[in-house]
């Protein structure tokens, strides 16, 4: 990219011949312009997803899910402590894949000691 702008190609020559948008030929040669060839040696770094839930409702589905139990079961669904908790039922699944978690395995296998689970959660949370 930067042998073909300094080529005295256009962006869109640029974009055509390698294969991608204008913008993006734009962007990197800016970036190249900014930066020298450090800027364009890796991409840059992005901001990524903000978390939305807190690490103290985190907590509280591994400690419900570990402590609890719903009313007329034996076990805590994904629907049923989404809705106990009012989170989404993908948070909850996010949460469980995270802290290998699988209520309906519990009786099958054995687990850590819920108190021993949260107090190591809790420290890596703070």
């Amino acid at each position: 990219m930067v042998l073909l702008a300094e080529a005295g190609k256009q962006d869109i020559e640029i974009a055509e011949h390698l294969g991608m948008t204008k913008q993006k030929a734009a962007r990197w040669r800016a970036r190249f312009l900014q930066l020298g060839i450090a800027g364009i040696q890796k991409d840059a770094p992005r901001s990524g997803t903000k978390r939305r839930l807190s690490p103290e409702m985190v907590l509280e589905v591994v400690r419900k899910t570990t402590q609890d139990k719903p009313e007329n079961a034996t076990h805590w669904s994904t629907p049923s402590l989404s809705r106990a908790l009012k989170i989404s039922a993908s948070s909850v699944g996010r949460i469980w894949r995270a802290h290998r978690r699988k209520p309906r395995l519990a009786s099958r296998r054995s687990m850590p000691k819920p108190p021993a689970t949260l107090r190591s959660l809790a420290d890596i949370l703070a």
